[in-house]
C-alpha cells in the first residue's frame, strides 16, 4: 500500500522505472523474452534522470553485470551448455553432493563455488587438459544461469536494490 501511495505522488519519470523493473521480472518470469533488458533500462534511465549521482556507480555495476549476465544466459545459455558441458556424471554427482553439504553449512554463493570447484578438479583428473576443465566449468555456469528461475531471481534483485535506492 505504501509503494502505491509512493508512486501515486511521485513524478512520472519514477514511475516509467518502477513499471521497467517490474516489467522486467514479470517478462523474466513469463519465459516471454528479454526481461533483463526493461531492467537494465530500468536502472540506467533512473541513474541518467539524478546526473549518475544516485545510486552509486559501484551498485549500478554491480546491477548491471546481474542484467547482462542473466541477458547472456537468455540469448546463448542453452547454446554454450550443450556445445562445451557434458561434465560426467561423477562430476554431477560429487558436485551436487557437495553443493548440498556446504548449502546447509554456510552461504549458498560457498556451495555454487566448491560444486564449481569439485566439477573442475574432476573433470582435469578425467581429462588432464586445464582449458577442456575449464570448458566445461564455464558451460555449467552458463547453462544454469540460462534457467528461467535463475534468471527470475537476477532480475528481481535488480528490482529489490532499486526499490530501496528508490524509497528508503
Amino acid at each position: 500500500m505504501t509503494l502505491v501511495l509512493a508512486l501515486s505522488s511521485s513524478d512520472p519519470l519514477v514511475v516509467a522505472v518502477v513499471g521497467a523493473l517490474f516489467g522486467g521480472v514479470l517478462v523474466t518470469l513469463a519465459d516471454r523474452g528479454l526481461g533483463s533488458v526493461l531492467s537494465l533500462a530500468g536502472v540506467h534511465l533512473y541513474w541518467y534522470s539524478t546526473d549518475f549521482s544516485e545510486p552509486s556507480t559501484l551498485i549500478v555495476a554491480g546491477l548491471t553485470m546481474a542484467g547482462v549476465l542473466s541477458l547472456v544466459g537468455t540469448l546463448f545459455g542453452e547454446t554454450v551448455a550443450e556445445r562445451f558441458g557434458r561434465p560426467s556424471r561423477l562430476s554431477i554427482g560429487l558436485a551436487g553432493l557437495a553443493g548440498v553439504v556446504l548449502l546447509a553449512l554456510s552461504a549458498p554463493i560457498a556451495g555454487l563455488g566448491v560444486a564449481l570447484l569439485v566439477v573442475f578438479l574432476v573433470e582435469y583428473r578425467r581429462k588432464r587438459r586445464v582449458g577442456s576443465a575449464t570448458a566445461v566449468v564455464f558451460a555449467t555456469v552458463v547453462g544454469s544461469i540460462a534457467t528461467r528461475d535463475v534468471r527470475v531471481l537476477l532480475t528481481g534483485s535488480i528490482l529489490a536494490v532499486m526499490l530501496v535506492v528508490l524509497f528508503l
